[in-house]
Protein backbone atom coordinates (compact mmCIF):
# COMPACT_ATOMS: atom_id res chain seq x y z
CA UNK A 1 0.00 0.00 0.00
CA UNK A 2 1.75 3.75 -1.14
CA UNK A 3 2.42 5.50 1.98
CA UNK A 4 0.43 8.27 1.01
CA UNK A 5 -2.67 6.38 1.37
CA UNK A 6 -1.40 4.77 4.75
CA UNK A 7 -1.52 8.13 5.83
CA UNK A 8 -5.13 9.18 4.71
CA UNK A 9 -6.45 8.76 8.26
CA UNK A 10 -3.77 11.05 9.63
CA UNK A 11 -4.84 13.83 7.13
CA UNK A 12 -8.63 13.31 7.32
CA UNK A 13 -9.13 15.74 9.97
CA UNK A 14 -7.44 19.08 9.16
CA UNK A 15 -9.20 22.12 10.00
CA UNK A 16 -8.99 25.54 11.08
CA UNK A 17 -10.91 28.75 10.49
CA UNK A 18 -14.16 29.98 10.85
CA UNK A 19 -16.23 27.31 10.83
CA UNK A 20 -18.95 27.05 7.52
CA UNK A 21 -21.51 24.16 8.05
CA UNK A 22 -21.78 21.47 10.31
CA UNK A 23 -19.69 19.05 8.92
CA UNK A 24 -16.52 21.71 8.89
CA UNK A 25 -17.21 22.48 12.28
CA UNK A 26 -16.65 18.57 13.00
CA UNK A 27 -13.63 18.48 11.66
CA UNK A 28 -12.40 21.78 13.33
CA UNK A 29 -13.32 20.61 16.46
CA UNK A 30 -11.42 16.98 15.74
CA UNK A 31 -8.43 19.07 15.00
CA UNK A 32 -8.47 21.17 18.02
CA UNK A 33 -8.22 17.69 19.91
CA UNK A 34 -5.45 16.86 18.19
CA UNK A 35 -3.67 20.53 17.99
CA UNK A 36 -3.82 19.78 21.98
CA UNK A 37 -2.42 16.72 22.70
CA UNK A 38 0.14 17.64 19.84
CA UNK A 39 0.97 20.84 21.66
CA UNK A 40 1.51 18.68 25.23
CA UNK A 41 3.71 16.36 23.68
CA UNK A 42 6.17 17.80 20.70
CA UNK A 43 8.38 14.40 19.83
CA UNK A 44 8.30 11.92 20.42
CA UNK A 45 4.86 11.15 21.64
CA UNK A 46 4.37 8.75 24.36
CA UNK A 47 2.53 5.63 23.36
CA UNK A 48 -0.75 6.73 25.91
CA UNK A 49 -0.66 10.30 23.49
CA UNK A 50 -0.44 8.42 20.22
CA UNK A 51 -3.42 6.18 20.94
CA UNK A 52 -5.21 9.18 22.21
CA UNK A 53 -4.35 10.69 18.73
CA UNK A 54 -5.87 7.40 17.18
CA UNK A 55 -8.68 7.84 18.93
CA UNK A 56 -9.45 11.61 17.51
CA UNK A 57 -8.66 10.85 14.33
CA UNK A 58 -10.44 7.59 13.80
CA UNK A 59 -13.58 9.05 15.92
CA UNK A 60 -15.65 10.58 12.75
CA UNK A 61 -14.78 7.33 10.67
CA UNK A 62 -17.47 4.64 9.90
CA UNK A 63 -15.53 1.95 9.82
CA UNK A 64 -17.92 -0.71 8.85
CA UNK A 65 -19.44 1.89 5.75
CA UNK A 66 -15.51 2.28 4.59
CA UNK A 67 -15.04 -1.60 4.44
CA UNK A 68 -17.85 -2.58 2.66
CA UNK A 69 -17.03 -0.06 0.08
CA UNK A 70 -13.06 -0.98 0.60
CA UNK A 71 -14.43 -4.91 -0.03
CA UNK A 72 -16.89 -4.05 -3.22
CA UNK A 73 -20.59 -4.62 -3.30
CA UNK A 74 -20.87 -7.67 -5.02
CA UNK A 75 -17.80 -9.00 -2.84
CA UNK A 76 -19.67 -8.16 0.65
CA UNK A 77 -22.73 -9.44 -0.83
CA UNK A 78 -21.42 -12.92 -1.03
CA UNK A 79 -19.82 -13.05 2.57
CA UNK A 80 -21.81 -14.23 5.29
CA UNK A 81 -22.71 -11.89 8.34
CA UNK A 82 -19.44 -13.56 10.54
CA UNK A 83 -17.04 -12.86 7.46
CA UNK A 84 -18.34 -9.22 7.17
CA UNK A 85 -17.60 -8.70 10.70
CA UNK A 86 -14.59 -9.74 11.05
CA UNK A 87 -13.54 -8.31 7.84
CA UNK A 88 -14.63 -4.92 9.26
CA UNK A 89 -12.57 -5.42 12.61
CA UNK A 90 -9.58 -6.39 10.44
CA UNK A 91 -9.75 -3.38 8.60
CA UNK A 92 -10.77 -1.40 11.19
CA UNK A 93 -7.56 -2.23 12.81
CA UNK A 94 -5.18 -1.35 9.64
CA UNK A 95 -6.91 1.78 9.35
CA UNK A 96 -6.67 3.15 13.12
CA UNK A 97 -2.66 1.41 12.42
CA UNK A 98 -1.84 3.41 9.62
CA UNK A 99 -3.48 6.82 11.13
CA UNK A 100 -0.62 7.27 13.26
CA UNK A 101 2.17 6.02 10.85
CA UNK A 102 3.61 9.69 10.95
CA UNK A 103 2.62 12.11 13.51
CA UNK A 104 3.84 14.94 11.89
CA UNK A 105 1.07 14.73 9.03
CA UNK A 106 -1.32 16.44 11.72
CA UNK A 107 1.38 19.42 12.50
CA UNK A 108 -0.40 21.48 9.28
CA UNK A 109 0.02 25.34 8.71
CA UNK A 110 -3.67 26.07 7.16
CA UNK A 111 -6.69 24.93 5.96
CA UNK A 112 -8.68 26.15 3.52
CA UNK A 113 -12.08 25.26 3.30
CA UNK A 114 -13.45 25.15 -0.50
CA UNK A 115 -16.65 24.08 -0.02
CA UNK A 116 -18.99 22.06 1.75
CA UNK A 117 -22.38 20.60 0.69
CA UNK A 118 -25.35 18.61 2.56
CA UNK A 119 -28.40 17.23 0.92
CA UNK A 120 -30.54 15.36 3.09
CA UNK A 121 -28.35 12.50 5.16
CA UNK A 122 -25.32 13.13 3.05
CA UNK A 123 -22.56 15.70 2.59
CA UNK A 124 -19.09 16.64 1.15
CA UNK A 125 -16.29 18.87 2.43
CA UNK A 126 -13.19 19.92 0.37
CA UNK A 127 -10.73 21.75 1.68
CA UNK A 128 -6.64 22.47 1.31
CA UNK A 129 -4.01 21.79 3.55
CA UNK A 130 -0.86 23.50 3.41
CA UNK A 131 2.11 22.22 5.98
CA UNK A 132 5.81 22.88 5.99
CA UNK A 133 6.12 20.29 3.09
CA UNK A 134 3.09 20.02 1.03
CA UNK A 135 0.05 21.61 -0.15
CA UNK A 136 -2.47 18.62 -0.33
CA UNK A 137 -6.28 18.59 -1.22
CA UNK A 138 -8.36 16.46 0.58
CA UNK A 139 -12.27 15.32 0.00
CA UNK A 140 -14.37 14.16 2.44
CA UNK A 141 -17.52 12.13 2.02
CA UNK A 142 -20.19 11.73 4.77
CA UNK A 143 -23.08 10.33 5.99
CA UNK A 144 -26.04 11.31 9.04
CA UNK A 145 -26.04 7.80 10.40
CA UNK A 146 -27.99 7.38 14.34
CA UNK A 147 -28.25 10.81 13.83
CA UNK A 148 -24.55 11.09 13.80
CA UNK A 149 -22.40 12.57 11.03
CA UNK A 150 -19.71 10.14 9.65
CA UNK A 151 -16.86 9.97 7.31
CA UNK A 152 -17.85 7.12 5.06
CA UNK A 153 -14.72 7.70 2.72
CA UNK A 154 -11.75 10.26 1.84
CA UNK A 155 -9.42 11.22 -1.03
CA UNK A 156 -6.09 12.59 -1.02
CA UNK A 157 -5.29 14.82 -3.88
CA UNK A 158 -8.24 12.79 -5.58
CA UNK A 159 -6.94 9.30 -4.50
CA UNK A 160 -9.99 8.03 -2.64
CA UNK A 161 -9.22 5.41 0.35
CA UNK A 162 -11.76 2.79 -0.34
CA UNK A 163 -10.77 2.65 -4.34
CA UNK A 164 -7.92 2.41 -3.54
CA UNK A 165 -8.21 -0.66 -0.68
CA UNK A 166 -10.96 -1.95 -3.35
CA UNK A 167 -8.31 -2.60 -6.16
CA UNK A 168 -5.95 -3.78 -3.58
CA UNK A 169 -8.23 -6.42 -1.76
CA UNK A 170 -9.80 -7.86 -5.22
CA UNK A 171 -6.37 -8.75 -6.56
CA UNK A 172 -5.91 -10.29 -3.54
CA UNK A 173 -9.09 -12.13 -3.01
CA UNK A 174 -8.30 -13.07 -7.21
CA UNK A 175 -5.17 -14.55 -6.25
CA UNK A 176 -5.19 -15.91 -2.84
CA UNK A 177 -8.49 -16.25 -1.53
CA UNK A 178 -10.72 -14.74 1.33
CA UNK A 179 -8.57 -16.14 3.89
CA UNK A 180 -5.09 -14.73 2.96
CA UNK A 181 -6.52 -11.39 2.36
CA UNK A 182 -7.71 -11.45 6.27
CA UNK A 183 -4.08 -12.77 7.30
CA UNK A 184 -2.38 -10.62 4.98
CA UNK A 185 -4.72 -7.29 6.70
CA UNK A 186 -3.52 -8.62 10.19
CA UNK A 187 0.49 -8.77 9.20
CA UNK A 188 0.26 -5.07 7.77
CA UNK A 189 -1.55 -3.98 11.14
CA UNK A 190 1.18 -5.70 13.01
CA UNK A 191 3.88 -4.09 10.90
CA UNK A 192 2.51 -0.68 11.35
CA UNK A 193 1.81 -1.08 14.91
CA UNK A 194 5.26 -2.51 15.76
CA UNK A 195 6.92 0.67 13.64
CA UNK A 196 8.28 3.49 16.11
Amino acid sequence: MSSRVLLCGALLLWASGAGAGPLTDLLQARQAKIDALLARYPDPLPEAARRELQAAVGDLLDYGAMAEAALGAAEWQRRSAAQREAFVAEFEALLRASSIRSVDVYRVSTVRYEQERVAGAAGEVRASVESDAALTEMDYRFRRLDGRWRVVDYAIDGLWAAQNYQRQFQKVLAEHGWEELLERMRRRTAELEAEP
